[in-house]
């Protein structure tokens, strides 16, 4: 094996370790909010990806989420418990409506939800002088802009996990959370560059 080789291997272990860090400290933000700090959990994994995917930066796991988490706790705080609240009722309205006309409704909002939340957190680095109003407006025209790319992080996502679910049930508890965000953040990469093109360096 060369040395090339192995210094490849090395990243993809380092790579695959900051997966499980980036999930434990997920879940732990999570459990230990009472699931109302989902959104600063969010935003401090995705803020790191950021870096790390598309800045190419070797930041230290935890003292980098501690920092990305307080960074904008107050704004990712009320974007998630916005997105917990609509995905909750709009879930809850599937299950329990019967009409089919507002069944589809319903499937229309969560679609529009889910591509808007696909670039919410990672984006909230980039828009440090946005209302909250202004970023859901954003992450949707660019989510629907570059539908592609979301098309593209929720086919990996659900692929992944009907893979990690038929062959390594227990690798979904370990990596599950991390990986969403890990696709999650390389369509914002691919979202954000696409922009850098165009606007400069953001």
């Amino acid at each position: 094996m060369t040395l090339e080789k192995i210094n490849r291997l090395n990243e993809l272990l380092i790579g695959v370790l900051k997966l499980a860090y980036l999930n434990l400290l997920w879940l732990v933000t999570v459990v230990c909010g009472l699931g109302l700090t989902f959104g600063p959990a969010c935003a401090a994994m995705l803020h790191y990806y950021d870096r790390w995917l598309r800045k190419k930066e070797e930041l230290p796991v935890f003292r980098s989420y501690l920092r990305f988490l307080k960074k904008d706790f107050k704004r990712s705080l009320i974007i998630g418990l916005i997105y917990e609240l609509m995905f909750a009722v709009i879930l809850g309205n599937l299950f329990l409506l019967k009409n089919w006309y507002l069944l589809a409704g319903n499937v229309l909002i969560l679609v529009i939800l889910l591509i808007s939340f696909t670039h919410v957190f990672s984006l909230l680095g980039v828009l440090p002088a946005e209302r909250v109003l202004s970023v859901f407006k954003v992450t949707t025209v660019l989510g629907f802009g570059y539908l592609h790319y979301t098309i593209l992080a929720w086919t990996g996502i659900i692929g992944s996990y009907l893979l990690l679910a038929k062959f390594a049930p227990a690798a979904l508890f370990l990596f599950g959370i991390a990986l969403t965000g890990f696709f999650l953040g390389t369509a914002s990469k691919l979202v954000l560059g696409e922009l850098e093109k165009v606007n400069g360096t953001i």
